[in-house]
């Protein structure tokens, strides 16, 4: 499986605390959008292309680029590339366009998947943006097509203090008819946000935190369809399908694409471009530093009985002074349950 970053602009309306997103007013223009198609349909036929692609299309925010050549993309890639399967993604903060009032279907009905992210602390600037948020929701929910939405949660101090008992943070989420989401860490920057290291919670806090949330995903999936990708990837990984999805697998056959053309890894990770889809130039020094770090897993990771799951920490998701990043407990519930199923 790849994953294709597309980020179509770095202009956003937000400027969200916890955003890991560059943030400039960049817009990738039609020849470059042209030349990232060849890059990914290149790079898909080269190296897997009868795997699972993800093509993600992203920002900044992409109702401020040209979000009308998606639908455009998404035929391209799939007629240059007819024997592969895609899952388009479309990320965006939902507070721009009205999509009660405004030409968007095609748009919307030519991804599988629209992504955006919820939280508490200063996301919106007024209640003007709430208000489109939340109207925006609605309709998505109202598709005919019942388009999935994801709701990415960010696991800041606040939430962890409003919401003590995953639980409930689960329960509001099933009152709002939201049951795709995704319990995301805060990482490391690409900015210098005041707000960052204030509202960082420690690993052990967020560990004990998702472990209460896991068991309450698995009553609430005993009697409703309801998806945490957080833990299907942990299930998956203990069934040796993927890996982990914070763990150090993200940097691999991961590629973002920026406005300008640069291409690096991980949206995190992109400060080393290795390539340009315009100028087809390859920076043999940033790749291979990009490889060396692929291979600097840290030293207490590597005999540990996880790793196989994990892989280690990364560029994001790195120790610090509770312990491990990793939700040990969960990985624990997860291959008990199996023992029990095969006995």
């Amino acid at each position: 499986m790849s994953t294709f970053q597309f980020n179509l602009t770095h202009k956003c309306n937000l400027n969200c605390p916890f955003c890991y997103s560059l943030q400039s007013k960049e817009v990738m223009s039609k020849i470059t959008i042209k030349n990232t198609i060849e890059f990914i349909s290149h790079k898909i036929q080269t190296e897997n292309p009868n795997d699972l692609q993800i093509v993600s299309f992203s920002g900044g925010e992409v109702f401020l680029g040209n979000y009308e050549e998606i639908p455009n993309i998404i035929k391209q890639l799939k007629e240059e590339n007819s024997n592969t399967n895609f899952k388009f993604i479309l990320q965006s903060n939902l507070t721009i366009p009205d999509f009660t009032t405004n030409n968007y279907d095609n748009i919307l009905q030519s991804v599988d998947e629209i992504g955006t992210s919820w939280d508490f602390n200063l996301r919106f600037k007024n209640n003007k943006q709430v208000s489109q948020f939340w109207a925006n929701i609605d309709y998505l929910q109202h598709l005919k097509s019942k388009k999935s939405i994801e709701i990415i949660i960010c696991l800041t101090k606040p939430l962890l203090k409003y919401y003590p008992e995953p639980a409930d943070l689960l329960d509001r989420f099933k009152e709002l008819n939201l049951n795709h989401i995704e319990l995301e860490r805060l990482c490391r920057p690409m900015e210098e946000r005041p707000l960052f290291q204030d509202a960082k919670p420690l690993n052990i806090d967020v560990s004990e935190w998702l472990y209460e949330a896991y068991k309450a995903y698995k009553e609430i999936q005993k009697t409703q369809e309801f998806y945490i990708d957080t833990f299907d990837c942990m299930e998956d990984a203990v069934n040796g399908e993927y890996h982990y999805e914070h763990g150090r697998n993200c940097q691999e056959s991961s590629y973002t694409i920026l406005p300008n053309g640069d291409v690096g890894q991980c949206i995190l990770n992109v400060d080393k471009p290795f390539y340009n889809v315009n100028t087809k130039n390859l920076n043999i020094e940033n790749y291979d530093e990009i490889c060396q770090r692929e291979k600097q897993v840290n030293s207490r990771c590597l005999n540990c009985e996880y790793y196989k799951y994990c892989r280690g920490d990364c560029c994001a998701m790195n120790w610090d002074k509770s312990g491990c990043p990793t939700p040990k407990k969960i990985f624990n519930l997860i291959i008990e349950g199996r023992k029990q199923c095969k006995n």
